[in-house]
């Protein structure tokens, strides 16, 4: 399941508990792609951690994943992506946004090993008379 941290990442807390009592987990929204997100993702905290990159390290002690964005700038939110290693990272973006699964490697880095990419609209564009087709050309691409 993916959540919203914007209440403070404590305020999921029985987000977590039920997912890990569940053997699940969830991915929360740290750096998503949406240009006007950029501002407040990036916005520092006393102290001097952005707001993305403090939800990444409450996350990642948590022991879930965090959503980041594959077309939006790292930096414009104060991360760098060995701040991601470790960790899954859900990586919406991809295909109809813009993102190409075989750049993921180039962005994400050591991350890349445990992205889920996402390239829902651009498969289901297909048809469903193209759906597969569509499937297996970006499984194709994404042989990072």
């Amino acid at each position: 399941m993916t959540v919203s941290p914007y209440l403070g990442v404590g305020a999921l807390t029985p987000a977590f508990e039920r997912a890990d009592a569940a053997g699940k987990g969830l991915f929360v929204l740290a750096a998503t792609s949406n240009p006007e997100a950029a501002p407040l993702q990036g916005a520092l905290l006393r102290d001097g951690r952005s707001v993305a990159r403090a939800v990444v390290d409450e996350v990642r002690a948590r022991g879930h994943g965090v959503v980041i964005g594959a077309t939006g700038a790292l930096v414009a939110v104060g991360l760098d992506r060995d701040d991601l290693i470790g960790m899954p990272i859900l990586a919406p973006g991809h295909g109809a946004q813009g993102a190409r699964l075989v750049d993921a490697r180039a962005r994400f880095g050591d991350a890349a090993d445990l992205v889920l990419a996402s390239a829902s609209r651009s498969i289901l564009r297909a048809g469903p008379d193209g759906l597969s087709d569509a499937i297996a050309a970006h499984a194709a691409e994404a042989q990072w």
